[in-house]
Protein backbone atom coordinates (compact mmCIF):
# COMPACT_ATOMS: atom_id res chain seq x y z
CA UNK A 1 0.00 0.00 0.00
CA UNK A 2 2.72 2.49 0.89
CA UNK A 3 4.61 1.76 -2.32
CA UNK A 4 1.66 2.93 -4.40
CA UNK A 5 1.46 6.11 -2.30
CA UNK A 6 5.12 6.84 -3.03
CA UNK A 7 4.61 6.17 -6.74
CA UNK A 8 1.62 8.51 -6.75
CA UNK A 9 3.74 11.29 -5.22
CA UNK A 10 6.37 10.77 -7.91
CA UNK A 11 3.73 10.82 -10.63
CA UNK A 12 2.19 13.95 -9.16
CA UNK A 13 5.56 15.71 -9.11
CA UNK A 14 6.24 14.74 -12.75
CA UNK A 15 2.77 15.81 -13.86
CA UNK A 16 3.26 19.19 -12.18
CA UNK A 17 6.67 19.51 -13.83
CA UNK A 18 5.34 18.77 -17.30
CA UNK A 19 2.36 21.11 -16.85
CA UNK A 20 4.68 23.95 -15.84
CA UNK A 21 6.94 23.33 -18.84
CA UNK A 22 3.97 23.22 -21.22
CA UNK A 23 2.70 26.51 -19.79
CA UNK A 24 6.18 27.98 -20.18
CA UNK A 25 6.38 26.93 -23.84
CA UNK A 26 2.91 28.26 -24.59
CA UNK A 27 3.80 31.66 -23.17
CA UNK A 28 7.13 31.93 -24.99
CA UNK A 29 7.06 29.46 -27.90
CA UNK A 30 10.21 30.60 -29.69
CA UNK A 31 11.61 33.24 -27.37
CA UNK A 32 14.10 31.04 -25.51
CA UNK A 33 17.63 30.03 -26.19
CA UNK A 34 18.46 26.48 -25.15
CA UNK A 35 20.46 27.81 -22.20
CA UNK A 36 17.55 29.93 -20.94
CA UNK A 37 15.15 27.03 -21.37
CA UNK A 38 17.43 24.70 -19.36
CA UNK A 39 17.66 27.30 -16.60
CA UNK A 40 13.88 27.71 -16.48
CA UNK A 41 13.43 23.94 -16.28
CA UNK A 42 15.92 23.78 -13.43
CA UNK A 43 14.05 26.52 -11.53
CA UNK A 44 10.74 24.70 -12.01
CA UNK A 45 12.28 21.43 -10.79
CA UNK A 46 13.74 23.16 -7.72
CA UNK A 47 10.34 24.61 -6.84
CA UNK A 48 8.71 21.18 -7.11
CA UNK A 49 11.47 19.64 -5.00
CA UNK A 50 10.74 22.23 -2.32
CA UNK A 51 7.05 21.33 -2.40
CA UNK A 52 7.88 17.66 -1.80
CA UNK A 53 10.78 18.12 0.62
CA UNK A 54 8.86 16.53 3.51
CA UNK A 55 7.89 13.50 1.45
CA UNK A 56 9.34 10.08 2.21
CA UNK A 57 10.01 9.63 -1.50
CA UNK A 58 11.87 12.91 -2.02
CA UNK A 59 14.97 11.16 -3.40
CA UNK A 60 12.92 9.30 -5.98
CA UNK A 61 11.16 12.52 -6.93
CA UNK A 62 14.51 14.26 -7.34
CA UNK A 63 15.78 11.46 -9.60
CA UNK A 64 12.57 11.40 -11.64
CA UNK A 65 12.69 15.16 -12.20
CA UNK A 66 16.33 14.94 -13.25
CA UNK A 67 15.53 12.19 -15.73
CA UNK A 68 12.61 14.12 -17.17
CA UNK A 69 14.73 17.27 -17.53
CA UNK A 70 17.50 15.30 -19.21
CA UNK A 71 15.14 13.70 -21.74
CA UNK A 72 13.48 17.05 -22.53
CA UNK A 73 16.92 18.67 -23.05
CA UNK A 74 17.95 15.83 -25.36
CA UNK A 75 14.82 16.24 -27.46
CA UNK A 76 15.26 20.03 -27.57
CA UNK A 77 18.81 19.60 -28.88
CA UNK A 78 17.61 17.10 -31.50
CA UNK A 79 14.89 19.51 -32.57
CA UNK A 80 17.40 22.34 -33.00
CA UNK A 81 19.73 20.10 -35.01
CA UNK A 82 16.90 18.97 -37.28
CA UNK A 83 15.77 22.56 -37.77
CA UNK A 84 19.31 23.59 -38.73
CA UNK A 85 19.53 20.72 -41.23
CA UNK A 86 16.36 21.92 -42.94
CA UNK A 87 17.74 25.43 -43.40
Amino acid sequence: MTTSIFKNEIRLALINYHKEIIDLLQKFPSGYSIHQFNKEMELIANAIKLDFRDSDSKNSIRKALKGARKSICTEAHKSIKMQNMIW
